[in-house]
């Protein structure tokens, strides 16, 4: 069993890694691509800037919400609840974010995505993630949620982001939390992992 989570980290602390993770999505955005033709998996090194290209440290995939509001909290816990019925992974919240937390939620309504996801501390073993910070902006999800509407827009969003922290990247050609582009695109989808591909499952529990 891991040790329980650390304390919750000092304002300038938070501070600190809020100013870090602004670097790092700058030059985030600057080099995702717009096409894709593989479905690497967890096939990165540490400090390669694609998301996706890494995977998460364990099957317990611990997560806190930093500064989510209250009225949006269920969204995450959704998306980590299918996470844990769709794979062989399973989520443990923390209501403090600690060294030992997996995931750290924040909203951010100042970055250009809808959402990103970095890895912020690394094992010292290529390609694995020990902590990964999660911005979604909720101001940019409301500005262009095409034709299924701001809720199913923003738990996608979460969802894709969620699916970046165990290893998945992007696609475009199937039907699944991970692909980009705008939600119209994905018709009848449904959001988060409810109808993930199953190939991409796979992926997750090969590993898990």
């Amino acid at each position: 069993p891991r040790p329980p989570p650390g304390p919750t980290p000092e304002p300038m602390s938070i501070r600190r890694r809020h100013l870090l993770f602004a670097l790092a999505v700058a030059s985030l955005s600057a080099v995702i691509p717009s096409t894709s033709l593989a479905d690497p998996f967890g096939s990165g090194q540490p400090g390669q800037p694609n998301p996706g290209l890494w995977v998460a440290d364990g099957a317990d995939h611990w997560y806190c919400l930093h500064d989510v509001p209250a009225v949006d909290q269920w969204r995450y816990h959704n998306a980590l609840a299918i996470l844990d019925v769709q794979t062989d992974m399973y989520d443990v919240h923390t209501p403090t974010c600690g060294t030992a937390t997996d995931i750290v939620f924040i909203v951010n309504n100042n970055i250009e995505l809808n959402g990103l996801t970095g890895c912020m501390i690394w094992v010292l073993r290529p390609s694995v993630c020990d902590q990964a910070w999660v911005a979604v902006s909720p101001a940019n999800v409301h500005a262009g949620y095409g034709t299924a509407g701001f809720n199913t827009s923003y738990n996608k969003t979460i969802g894709h982001e969620t699916g970046h922290t165990v290893g998945l990247t992007h696609n475009f050609w199937t039907i699944s939390t991970m692909r980009s582009g705008p939600i119209h695109d994905l018709g009848w989808f449904n959001y988060l992992w409810t109808l993930y591909e199953p190939h991409h499952v796979d992926h997750i529990n090969a590993q898990y």
